[in-house]
């Protein structure tokens, strides 16, 4: 009996070991992104959609990209070329309209932490719609004209660890 049971705690011990080396140790002896990718929670609808729609009574401008932001963080990544271009075309419409807001809501999800140092930065998805309301001003927008909120995703859109769709957005009358 004495055998078996030897038998039967060698094969655990083995078992372990290649458990670990396949599953723990190469994710600390890897390169830092595969690390990151074995966090990234899958995305979890397998049509991601990351458009943008700024629809505005007869204004209406459709971005097939959208915002990124790095998991857990605020740093919003380059922005393409095509949602520069819209988010020009915004600008100016806003410029036309001073009575009209835009609303930027920062999506974050239930896997992400953040911390700020900023007492009126609630969670990581204002954090992020704040970055995009100065992208915005950066291109001439008014600061009173965008009014920025955060936003817990129902769904997440991720590819390696990047946040695919980092915002919503609205418009509304200025009061």
């Amino acid at each position: 009996m004495r055998i078996v049971y030897s038998l039967l705690l060698a094969g655990m011990f083995i078992l372990g070991f290649f458990l670990c080396r396949s599953f723990i140790c190469n994710a600390t002896t890897g390169s830092s992104k595969a690390a990151t990718a074995s966090m990234v929670p899958a995305i979890t609808n397998e049509k991601c959609i990351v458009t943008l729609n700024f629809n505005d009574n007869s204004f209406k401008v459709k971005s097939k990209d959208n915002f990124r932001f790095l998991m857990g963080s605020d740093e919003m990544q380059e922005v393409s070329a095509e949602l520069a271009d819209k988010s020009s075309a915004v600008a100016k419409y806003l410029d036309s309209r001073s009575s009209r807001m835009l609303t930027i809501e920062g999506l974050y999800t239930k896997e992400e932490t953040f911390t700020s140092e900023d007492d009126e930065i609630d969670n990581l998805g204002q954090a992020r719609a704040i970055n995009v309301k100065s992208y915005f001003e950066d291109l001439g927008v008014e600061g009173d004209q965008i009014m920025t909120t955060g936003v817990l995703a129902k769904e997440s859109c991720y590819k390696d660890s990047i946040l695919m769709r980092g915002i919503n957005v609205s418009f509304k009358s200025i009061k």
